[in-house]
C-alpha cells in the first residue's frame, strides 16, 4: 500500500518537471565545478530597465505607506496606463475598470485564464511548437490539451482547413502567440482576422499571448489581436513588461479583453493571489510611458545579436531563417542529428554553451534548436568560438 507522501495528484502523471527547470539543474551542476557556462537557452533580457523605472521603484519603496497588502484588482493608475498604452500602440479602447487584470507576469496569467474559462474535460487548442505552459495550464485545470500543428511551410500559422476536418465541439479555448515563441514568426492583420473569424465560427474563446509584441526588427511593434474588429467579443490578451521593458525579474504583466471573460479571470485571481507590490506597479506606469526611442534602440541591439546567433546556427550546420521578431533565432538541425535534446545537452557538456532543443516546445520542434538573444555580442562571439573549436577539433 502506498504511503501518504507517495500519493500525489493524478495530474502530476501528465505534468512532470518543466524542461527549463531540468536544464537549469544541469547548468548549475556544471557551473558548480568551476566551468564557464554561456546560457543561450532562456529568453531573459540581460539589458537593464530604464533608470527612470528603477528610480520610481526606489522612491515608492521608500514610502512607508507602500508596504501594506495591495489591491486584488491592481492600482487604478497602473490599469489606466495599460489602457492608455493599448490606445496609443494599437488603437484599441480598453476600459481600465473592467477590462484589465494585472498579474505577476504572463505565466500566472496563462494559468489563471485557463482555470477561469475552461471546465474539466473541455479541450484547449495549443500551438505545436509553442510555449509549454499552455499545455501545463490545461492539465492543471483538468482540461484536455489538443495540439494544432504549426510548420515552416505554412509560416507557422494555423491551418483552418485541417482543424475544420476535425471535431471541434468540445473545444472551449484556443491559444495563439505572435510573435511566436520559439520560431519568431509574426502574424499579419489579415492572418489575425482569419483566426478571429475561425474562433467566432466555432464559438471558441480566443486567448492571445503577446509578450514579444514590441520586439520587432522591421517596425515599431507587431499587432494585437484586439485590433481586429469583433475580437473583443470573444478574446482576451496577455502581455507583460518582461521583454518589452527589460523587467523579467520584476514579474509584472496583465490580461486585458472582453469584460465578461475578464470578470471570471479577476475572480480566480482574487481567490489565489493577493495582488502585486504597489511600488512595482508604479514603476510599471513609468515603463509604459517611456518613449519609442527606448524600444527602438533596444531592438537594434537584438537585431545585431541575431546576426551572430544565426552564424552560430550555421556553424552547427543548421538551416536558418530570417528572424523578424522576438528574442530568438530558430534553426533546423542537420539531418545527421537524430535527437535534438541529446545534441544540446552534449553541446553543453563539451563546450559550456547551452542552446534549447526544439522539443522543449512540442513534437513539431523535433529537429530544431532555439538560440536566445539575451547575451551581449561579446558573449555570443565567445560562444560561437567555443562551439566552432569543439566541432572542428
Amino acid at each position: 500500500m502506498p504511503t501518504l507522501v507517495n500519493r500525489q495528484a493524478r495530474r502530476m502523471n501528465s505534468l512532470g518537471e518543466y524542461f527549463f527547470s531540468r536544464a537549469h539543474k544541469k547548468i548549475d551542476q556544471l557551473a558548480s565545478t568551476g566551468r564557464t557556462i554561456i546560457n543561450l537557452g532562456i529568453g531573459s533580457p540581460d539589458l537593464a530597465p530604464s533608470p527612470l523605472v528603477i528610480k520610481e521603484l526606489a522612491q515608492k519603496a521608500s514610502d512607508s505607506s507602500m508596504h501594506a497588502y495591495p489591491s486584488y484588482s491592481g492600482l487604478l493608475k497602473f490599469r489606466t496606463e495599460i489602457a492608455n498604452w493599448y490606445q496609443r500602440e494599437f488603437g484599441v479602447k480598453i476600459d481600465p475598470q473592467n477590462m484589465v487584470q494585472p498579474t505577476s507576469g504572463s505565466k500566472e496569467g496563462i494559468v489563471f485564464t485557463t482555470l477561469a474559462l475552461v471546465n474539466p474535460g473541455e479541450e484547449v487548442l495549443i500551438p505545436n511548437p509553442g510555449f509549454a505552459t499552455y499545455e501545463r495550464a490545461a492539465i492543471i485545470a483538468g482540461a484536455i490539451p489538443r495540439m494544432y500543428s504549426l510548420d515552416r511551410e505554412n509560416g507557422y500559422q494555423p491551418s483552418f482547413e485541417s482543424l475544420e476536418k476535425t471535431d471541434l465541439s468540445k473545444v472551449k479555448l484556443m491559444w495563439i502567440n505572435y510573435p511566436h515563441n520559439p520560431t519568431g514568426s509574426t502574424a499579419s492583420i489579415k492572418q489575425l482576422e482569419e483566426i478571429v473569424k475561425f474562433a467566432k465560427k466555432h464559438s471558441i474563446i480566443l486567448v492571445s499571448d503577446n509578450p514579444y509584441s514590441h520586439i520587432s526588427f522591421g517596425r515599431n511593434h507587431e499587432s494585437s489581436v484586439l485590433e481586429i474588429p469583433g475580437a473583443l467579443d470573444i478574446a482576451v490578451e496577455l502581455n507583460s513588461l518582461s521583454k518589452t521593458y527589460n523587467m523579467a525579474g520584476w514579474r509584472l504583466g496583465w490580461v486585458v479583453g472582453n469584460p465578461k471573460l475578464m470578470k471570471a479571470i479577476a475572480a480566480i485571481y482574487s481567490n489565489i493571489e493577493t495582488g502585486i507590490f504597489n511600488p512595482i506597479q508604479y514603476a510599471g506606469v513609468k515603463a509604459l510611458q517611456l518613449p519609442q526611442a527606448f524600444i527602438s534602440e533596444r531592438n537594434e541591439i537584438y537585431r545585431k545579436r541575431s546576426i551572430i546567433a544565426t552564424e552560430i546556427a550555421k556553424i552547427i550546420g543548421c538551416e536558418t531563417y530570417e528572424t523578424k521578431a522576438s528574442l530568438y533565432v530558430w534553426a533546423k538541425l542537420p539531418q545527421k542529428v537524430v535527437n535534438a535534446e541529446e545534441f544540446c545537452f552534449n553541446l553543453l557538456e563539451n563546450t559550456g554553451v547551452f542552446i534549447t532543443p526544439g522539443t522543449a516546445f512540442g513534437s513539431n520542434g523535433d529537429g530544431y534548436i532555439r538560440i536566445a538573444l539575451c547575451q551581449s555580442e561579446e558573449v555570443l562571439l565567445k560562444a560561437k568560438h567555443m562551439i566552432e573549436e569543439y566541432l572542428t577539433s
